[in-house]
């Protein structure tokens, strides 16, 4: 007999004989690419500290892998497809809100573009999925936070922190932004 704990860090963490396991059911949409629906295997600790850190890494790459089969699958229909990305350029971080979703986010002042960070979108889109599935937001709701999706005929690298860090630039998303001003129940909405 095993215990699984769950916290809201979405940990899924269960214990056998005092080593910590990673548990967890694959998500229908992706299941295809799965031989079994269910994701199970050792995070080689015996600390519930060192497994939740496991776990939340883990919980974190697969989310990525996942959309990116995700975005894989949709239909070409579903892109606009651009040449080249902006450039990147950030000046100032604010809260915004995407489908009721509050999310720091870096903002260019300049003319280049706005960034969300990928786990950012990632739990957009997750947050979308989820309010559209318990009928709590539609796609023809004012603040529906995904226009539109963008995939590059040819990538660009971004140059990470390491001298041989680098990035694919594949695809890009436009959000819909809700500007709430302190003490409003909602405010204007606008495209990033």
């Amino acid at each position: 007999m095993y215990r699984v704990m769950y916290n809201s860090n979405a940990h899924y963490v269960s214990c056998r004989a005092g080593v910590y396991y990673y548990t967890r059911r694959v998500p229908i949409d992706v299941r295809q690419y799965y031989s079994s629906p269910r994701l199970s295997f050792s995070l080689r600790t015996k600390s519930y500290a060192g497994a939740a850190r496991a776990a939340q890494s883990v919980t974190q790459r697969l989310e990525d892998y996942w959309l990116g089969l995700r975005l894989q699958d949709m239909d070409d229909s579903c892109f606009i497809e651009k040449k080249l990305q902006r450039p990147v350029g950030y000046s100032a971080t604010t809260r915004v809100h995407m489908g009721r979703l509050c999310i720091p986010m870096l903002n260019d002042s300049g003319a280049t573009c706005s960034l969300l960070t990928e786990e950012q979108v990632i739990l957009v889109v997750n947050h979308t999925l989820k309010m559209v599935e318990e009928k709590k937001m539609s796609m023809d709701d004012y603040n529906y936070p995904i226009r539109q999706f963008f995939r590059f005929r040819e990538s660009a690298y971004m140059k990470g922190a390491e001298k041989e860090g680098k990035m694919a630039v594949e695809f890009a998303i436009v959000i819909c932004v809700e500007f709430i001003p302190e003490g409003c129940q909602c405010g204007p909405v606008k495209e990033i």
